[in-house]
């Protein structure tokens, strides 16, 4: 499977891409026993698969033609070797139409909230690595994102700022939570060019009560929960 991959470029009039990865997974912490969880793949096997896709897409017969990417079902926690691989910044290069969707591990099988939002590698997925390693590389030349957060809300806890998208015409957004001005100042930034604009289950935060000290703009300060 993971040769297929490498041998993608050989489609020399390849426009759009779609990788459909299981929505189920497991954290960093339980990474040696994903199979006793039931989850069909490891953190090494999902990492070694899209390592072998940006292989292929960016292997020296690949196809000029690329322009759209959709992941489905990428994993909420860093991907450091990916994002730092030259075939990773190539192909995001050409990108100009992107959508992912993030799955994030249910610790306990029952979708509790304080269970999960106390792992920490979700913070600093949706609060650096997702807006760094994915969404800086693209900024200045997308023109079609969409954006879904599977599993939980994700904006205000855990935090994220999304940059701003210069040629942006379509915004997709799902799973967004409004809990500050900023953030409808940042959906108006762009008002020049957006033709499009979805929110699907964006809800607007106007009070919380949780179990952690917030900081100088009222977010929460990691860790949330001791775990």
């Amino acid at each position: 499977f993971l040769a297929v991959l490498k041998k993608l470029g050989r489609l020399r009039n390849l426009r759009s891409v779609k990788l459909k990865s299981s929505s189920e997974c497991v954290g960093p912490q339980q990474r040696r026993h994903w199979w006793a969880r039931n989850v069909p793949e490891s953190i090494k096997f999902r990492a070694d698969v899209l390592q072998s896709l940006f292989a292929g897409l960016n292997a020296e017969y690949a196809s000029p033609k690329l322009d759209q990417l959709c992941i489905e079902n990428l994993q909420g926690c860093g991907n450091e070797m990916l994002v730092r691989s030259k075939d990773f910044g190539a192909v995001l290069s050409r990108v100009q139409k992107l959508e992912l969707q993030i799955t994030t591990e249910d610790v306990d099988g029952d979708g509790s909230l304080p269970a999960n939002l106390g792992k920490k590698e979700l913070h600093s997925f949706f609060g650096q690595q997702l807006v760094q390693g994915w969404l800086e590389p693209v900024r200045e030349h997308l023109t079609h994102l969409k954006l879904y957060s599977r599993d939980m809300y994700f904006g205000y806890l855990p935090k994220c700022h999304l940059p701003t998208f210069p040629a942006l015409r379509s915004l997709i957004l799902g799973g967004l939570s409004f809990s500050h001005e900023e953030q409808l100042t940042w959906v108006l930034t762009h008002g020049n060019t957006l033709e499009e604009l979805v929110l699907d289950n964006c809800p607007i935060v106007i009070g919380v009560r949780i179990p952690s000290t917030l900081d100088s703009n009222n977010f929460p300060i990691e860790p949330l929960f001791n775990s």
